[in-house]
């Protein structure tokens, strides 16, 4: 684990190399008393070490106003792991959700992989298969 930082608050700026670092006091602190009463710190800091485990670093891969609330999503370096939050104005964090980060075909992809299995299934042919020379 990484020694802890000497910051005193948490942004959007700082929040993935906090969560990293596994400065999971400090953001325990900044999260509404609604989100504190569904976890413990102790739970709070066990789900944090454990997410980070073979994680390298986190980055911003998207931003979003919600009314009050700026939604941020930090994906690791892999591309396995995903931490969404939204904060407030204040910064006071009002959502945390960690999960696998998924990443799905982009749009144009999804419908050629679509066309292609169903050409091949009306075909009668499987996926990779080759076809037959007449």
């Amino acid at each position: 684990m990484v020694e802890k930082s000497s910051v005193d608050c948490v942004t959007p700026t700082n929040f993935g190399l906090l969560f990293l670092n596994g400065d999971s006091e400090l953001i325990y602190k900044q999260c509404i008393k609604d989100f504190q009463r569904l976890t413990t710190a102790d739970q709070f800091e066990e789900l944090i070490t454990s997410f980070n485990e073979n994680v390298t670093s986190y980055s911003v891969k998207f931003t979003a106003q919600f009314g009050p609330l700026t939604h941020y999503i930090w994906v690791d370096a892999a591309e396995r792991k995903a931490i969404s939050v939204y904060f407030d104005e204040e910064n006071q964090i009002h959502r945390l959700l960690i999960k696998p980060y998924a990443k799905y075909l982009k749009p144009m992809q999804f419908i050629r992989s679509k066309l292609i299995r169903c050409r091949l299934k009306k075909s009668g042919r499987s996926f990779g298969e080759a076809p037959m020379n007449s």
